[in-house]
């Protein structure tokens, strides 16, 4: 019988020692979960980005979560993302995955690790996901940008409801998504109203969290997080411009 499942994305590829990683890591940990890292990369294979540099853990190093810090990690996501790939899982631990639902990794993943007692993380990059111009997560359409909001809303209140203690963490996760929600938003030059309502509920589902938690939320933030937060507050025609301006540096390779 099978105890363990793996998910391979088929447009990505995994290094030699990918699911010996996993294994080992699940194995001699006795956890529900092993998760690596991963590198992103272009259709040449040259690296856009590599997981195992973006923290401050060694290379191979191994890190145990438990208890509610399991969820926390999640929200916060240093190290481990919401994808249903990279990660190694025992086959009881896993529920029905939705299928024809863009961002179903989101939903997937909050409700398996709700009921995990130990995840082992391994710092090395040994999954590459292969970044292509017609993906799902880089097809703008509405449709794409509904999904992903709904998504969004759906883990804020699943974590709102069953996660009190976890308020910051979610709101801070809330944040992250809402800026690349509204980021995308931007690029599609506004034209979506669907989209447009959503993105503002959120702007007030933010702003009326700040209003009585701001001094401890902030410090969670990071430069670009805080500005988006002022303008948000001040002047939402200032908050779209801003992430449309820093959305051409992106593309034109200024920033990462």
């Amino acid at each position: 019988t099978c105890d363990y499942i793996i998910f391979i994305d088929s447009d990505d590829y995994i290094e030699e020692d990918y699911i010996e990683t996993l294994y080992n890591g699940i194995k001699e940990t006795n956890s529900d979960v092993a998760s690596v890292t991963y590198k992103v990369r272009k259709l040449d294979e040259t690296i856009i980005y590599d997981g195992s540099k973006d923290n401050n853990y060694k290379e191979n190093e191994l890190i145990i979560l438990e208890g509610t810090d399991i969820i926390k990690e999640l929200l916060s996501q240093k190290i481990i993302k919401n994808f249903v790939w990279n990660k190694i899982y025992k086959k009881d631990v896993l529920c029905d995955f939705q299928v024809g639902i863009n961002y179903e990794d989101m939903a997937f993943t909050l409700e398996v690790f709700s009921k995990l007692k130990k995840v082992a993380y391994i710092n090395k990059s040994c999954y590459n996901y292969v970044k292509r111009d017609d993906s799902i997560t880089a097809t703008i359409s509405e449709k794409n940008l509904v999904d992903f909001g709904n998504a969004i809303e759906e883990r804020y209140n699943v974590v709102k409801k069953n996660f009190k203690n976890l308020d910051q963490y979610n709101l801070y996760a809330f944040l992250e998504s809402a800026l690349a929600l509204s980021t995308k938003y931007v690029i599609t030059d506004r034209k979506y109203k669907t989209v447009e309502k959503k993105v503002f509920k959120f702007i007030d589902i933010l702003l009326n969290y700040l209003n009585e938690n701001e001094e401890e939320f902030i410090k969670l933030l990071n430069d670009y997080q805080k500005s988006c937060i002022y303008l948000m507050r001040y002047n939402t025609e200032l908050f779209f411009n801003f992430l449309n301006e820093r959305q051409k540096l992106r593309t034109a390779g200024v920033l990462k």
